[in-house]
């Protein structure tokens, strides 16, 4: 019963229904409202298979718009890995206007098991896709971890350095000021270490 064809970057096809997506998307509600049906005579053959139109997919792979139209469809949600899974989805989602399928993958980056696992992850994924709700709360989970470690954080790559100096900013000034809290409580400040540790001296 499909009317519609997605190709993905990668070659792969998925047939869908144009209520369901218009539905979901306000985004490919409008392009179906202007753009050409199958029965066009002057639709090019290269965009039309067995009498449906294809839409090209142009950034997204056959994975992610797999995982995109099960956000849309009545359908089991996909899931997830590591945050690294979630960010090509999720910008999807954004691009298409998708905004259940939004809010349900921004609340996913930012649950427990990725932010207490990978918070610095997180935060190069929500900075490179100007989340800035979740870049704070992740910036705030790194302050458990080293900055640095192995293996390193392929999203690292997506990000500026101007957008990681302001995380290493935030550590220094929340370094400075557990500091200044642990002299005034009568503490120790553990200076060997890179996050917040607490030594009581009584």
């Amino acid at each position: 019963s499909a009317d519609v064809i997605l190709r993905s970057t990668d070659g792969f096809d998925f047939r869908a229904r144009k209520s369901i997506l218009t539905i979901a998307s306000p985004l490919f509600r409008d392009m179906f409202s202007v753009g050409q049906t199958s029965s066009d005579s002057s639709a090019d053959k290269d965009l039309v298979v067995d009498g449906l139109r294809v839409v090209p997919m142009t950034e997204e792979t056959g994975e992610v718009v797999e995982k995109l139209l099960q956000l849309c469809y009545p359908l089991d949600p996909p899931t997830w890995a590591n945050a690294a899974e979630v960010q090509p989805v999720l910008a999807a989602a954004i691009k298409y206007q998708i905004d259940t399928g939004t809010r349900a993958l921004r609340k996913e980056l930012a649950s427990p098991k990725f932010l207490e696992s990978e918070p610095l992850g997180v935060y190069a994924v929500a900075c490179r896709l100007q989340l800035q709700e979740e870049a704070r709360l992740a910036a705030w989970y790194t302050l458990r971890h080293p900055m640095v470690k192995k293996p390193s954080i392929p999203e690292l790559r997506f990000i500026s350095g101007h957008t990681l100096h302001l995380l290493f900013e935030y550590r220094i000034d929340s370094n400075q000021a557990a500091s200044i809290l642990a002299r005034e409580s009568g503490m120790e400040w553990d200076s060997e270490r890179d996050w917040v540790w607490l030594t009581c001296t009584d």
